[in-house]
């Protein structure tokens, strides 16, 4: 389509659904961080901009709605940003209007799940691109489902055992509804596939849910289940198993610092020799 010169305000720098840095698909913490770091980012944009006349790649852009003046970004919104921020800083005497490059569709298609791989100046986070590897994945099983494991994980650079874990997670959501248009988790804006951490929390969730919903409160979360492993493997190595239970009961939950180990319990009870126990 070439370059064009557009006017800065004809953007529509709200429209992100081809901003790779989908903050959807991190965690809390590495969405502040990398909010930070793009503030940062552009902030020194800002100085290039103003103090030495530094010049940027074109900023790519689709024209939207089609034959419209309008346009929004597929590639540049950090760029975009500053030049948005110099514009304002200097009333508007600069980057009234910018040099763009014009895009169309199908470069979108081509490029849209692969532009992870571009961005040399602010690092991706991992989360980032383990979420663009899914849709991208996605999009294979469903343009070409007879590609194998080993085909797949070589087109994705993705281990074999990760594309084996993410077709189970495939046929878990379906069952569960989340491909579906009126599906509770969140989507790639693009593909219009589920977000993966949105959609295994909402899985997580929903099991919770259902645990609590059978009335199973009584039931051992996962971590407690190891500690109780570890316990009972202990046990098997004592020689009063009954009366270290008797014990055990007693001073369940109080510091070991302070239990009297060498007296008898305050129970009423003590453990006889074959294992049984006895009033006093």
């Amino acid at each position: 389509m070439g370059t064009k010169r557009i006017s800065l305000s004809s953007i529509d720098i709200e429209d992100q659904k081809y901003q790779v840095r989908d903050h959807r698909s991190v965690q809390w913490g590495a969405k502040v961080i990398h909010q930070d770091a793009s503030k940062n980012h552009i902030k020194q944009m800002v100085n290039d901009l103003k103090y030495s006349n530094a010049k940027f790649p074109l900023i790519q852009v689709l024209n939207e709605p089609e034959g419209s003046d309008r346009y929004v970004i597929f590639d540049g919104f950090h760029r975009c940003s500053a030049y948005i921020k110099v514009n304002k800083d200097t009333g508007g005497k600069r980057f009234k209007q910018i040099t763009v490059e014009v895009v169309g569709p199908e470069t979108v298609n081509d490029r849209l799940l692969e532009i992870n791989t571009e961005h040399k100046a602010l690092t991706l986070q991992p989360a980032h691109r383990t979420e663009l590897t899914w849709q991208k994945f996605l999009k294979l099983e469903k343009s070409n489902a007879s590609l194998s494991k080993k085909e797949l994980a070589e087109r994705l650079s993705a281990s074999t055992s990760t594309i084996g874990n993410w077709r189970k997670l495939v046929k878990q959501f379906t069952e569960a509804g989340l491909f579906k248009d009126d599906s509770p988790v969140e989507k790639n804006i693009s593909t219009n596939y589920p977000i993966l951490v949105q959609a295994k929390k909402w899985i997580k969730d929903q099991e919770y849910r259902d645990y609590e919903s059978e009335g199973l409160d009584d039931y051992l979360i996962e971590e407690d289940k190891k500690v109780l492993e570890k316990i009972l493997k202990l046990a098997l190595t004592a020689k009063e198993k009954d009366k270290l239970l008797d014990f055990v009961n007693e001073n369940w939950g109080k510091n070991p610092k302070y239990v009297l180990y060498d007296e008898a319990l305050d129970s009423g009870l003590v453990t006889s020799p074959e294992g049984g126990t006895e009033a006093f």
